[in-house]
This record gives structure tokens, sequence and C-alpha cells, in this order.
């Protein structure tokens, strides 16, 4: 058994939009996480970012499996899959903790509170807090069991069925240059490359078209669903969140190291020594606009 009690695991919301720097701020998690996981440092705190998880399309549940492994290999013991398959974890249901966990998955545009009473209640050993991470786009509110309602999901996540012990906590990241989160978007559909890696060549560069109508269109639906998330937030009256801009806050590598330690000391509260700089050097995501609009736009 572990030394200690296992402790229930804090929900973290990050309300955003596509193109505003959620992948980047959900690297900085992952690699935080890894960081944190090492034997010698000095405070326990783990984090899963398991970045769109109420997405309309199925491509989550590998990373929820593999931190569902992960985490039942520590606590349980386990070595390997196999041993998931011989022992019959859940035994009120004859099922696998894998496969209700995948089940659960599966499920979740229809019963979101199941998968989320189920992740909340996942076993954590980290002594000063554990957290699961996961964003949430307009998109994510359509044909599922919110009914477009955001204020459903953060009474949901802050109920007590929910969150039991635990306190969730929310974030709320949105960029202020929407023309440049727009051609973004357009480049993003266009070539089919939503992330940007630094270990990996840079990509031929790539001239789009923009319609004015299309662009306003655009703008109108950021505006309303960061309109609806504001006016969500502020009705349940008691509800602490951090608002992060790509560029004051994820731009360049000190706006980064700057971000993560904010993120450490209000939404982790880690209280010690700060794993910032190091996690800056392992980060994965680069910018993807590195021209000028005017170059990347044919009728600018």
């Amino acid at each position: 058994p572990p030394a200690v009690l296992p402790r229930h695991m804090s929900p973290l919301v990050v309300f955003a939009q596509e193109r505003t720097g959620s992948n980047l701020l959900f690297d900085m998690f992952d690699k935080w996480n890894i960081l944190a996981e090492e034997k010698d440092h000095p405070y326990d705190v783990e984090i899963w970012p398991l970045y769109e998880l109420f997405a309309n399309y199925d491509h989550e549940d590998w990373r929820l499996m593999g931190y569902a492994f992960k985490k039942l290999s520590k606590t349980c013991r386990l070595n390997n899959p196999k041993d998931l398959s011989q022992q019959n974890l859940v035994p009120s249901n004859n099922t696998t903790v894998f496969e209700n966990m995948e089940l659960l998955y599966r499920n979740r545009r229809s019963d979101p509170q199941s998968l989320l009473k189920a992740l909340v209640r996942a076993p954590s050993v980290a002594s000063n807090g554990a957290f699961f991470a996961f964003k949430v786009f307009c998109s994510h509110f359509k044909h599922n069991a919110f009914g477009g309602d955001i204020g459903k999901l953060i009474r949901m996540v802050r109920s007590d069925t929910i969150s039991i012990d635990t306190k969730p906590k929310f974030i709320v990241l949105w960029r202020r240059r929407m023309i440049e989160s727009f051609v973004s978007f357009q480049l993003a559909m266009a070539t089919g490359q939503w992330t940007f890696h630094n270990k990996k060549a840079a990509p031929s560069p790539t001239t789009i078209k923009i319609d004015k109508f299309r662009l306003v269109g655009y703008v109108n639906q950021q505006r309303a669903y960061y309109m609806s998330v504001k006016r969500a937030l502020e009705a349940e009256g008691d509800v602490d969140y951090l608002i992060l801009e790509y560029g004051r806050d994820l731009l360049d590598e000190r706006d980064q190291l700057a971000t993560i330690k904010t993120l450490e000391r209000e939404v982790l509260e880690t209280n010690g020594q700060s794993l910032a700089e190091a996690t800056i050097a392992h980060l994965s995501f680069r910018k993807q606009l590195t021209q000028d609009l005017a170059w990347l736009v044919e009728n600018w």
C-alpha cells in the first residue's frame, strides 16, 4: 500500500479557443508534471493534462488510458497492462479499470458527470495536491449534455458529487489580436499542421486569402464565447479564476517563464522551489506565426 493515504484529484478547467496558445499551456503542464515526478523534487504535486476531454471527436482516449495505467502502477504496484487484465479491479460490474474508464470516456458527451466523478476519484498519493486539467472550446458545448450552457459545466464541476473535498480551479485563456488567431486558424486548416515542434524543421511558408465576412463572423463568435464564460463565472459568485492572454503571457520565453511561476503560485500552490526554468527548457511546441501577417495573407 502507498506510504500516505490517497487523496482526490481537483479539476482544472481551461476555457480557451483554437489558436490561443492552449497547446503550449498544456505542454507546460505536461513537462512540469514530468519534472515534478522526479524523486529528488522538493514538493509532491501532480497534474494530468488531458487536453480536449470533451471534444466532438475521439482522440484523447489513449492519453487518458496512459495516465490511468500510470496512476494504477503507482498506487497498486502494477508493472504492465497484463496485470490489469488478470485482476478484477472493479468487482461490482466485472470489468477492469481500463475498460470502465474507456466506457466512461466513450459516453462522456451524453454523461460527462460520470467521467468527471471517476477522474476526481482517481487515487493520488501526491501529498501537496493533484489535478487533472482539460480545455473547453466553444465547439465542445455543441451536441452534448451541456446543451451549450457553460454555467452547467461550471456548476457540475463545483458540485458536491464531483468535487468532494477538492477545490476546482479555472483558467480563461484568450488572444487579444484576433486577426492573428484567425490567420493562424486558417493556416492550420489549409496545411493540417496544428502544432509545431521545436525539434522539427520549420514548415515551408504558406500564404492564404481571407474573407472579410468570415473574419467578422469569427470575431463575433470569439467575443460571444468569452462573454458567456465571463458571465457564467461571475454568476457563481465566489469562483476564483486566472486570466491568461497569449500576447502578454505566452508569446516569448520571458513571458512563459513568468506564467509558469504564476501557475505554480496561484493554481498548483506549490509553495516551494520553482520548476519554471527547467520546464521552459523541455517545451515541445513553438510559435506558428513567425512572419508578418502581410507576408502570409495574399489579400492583406
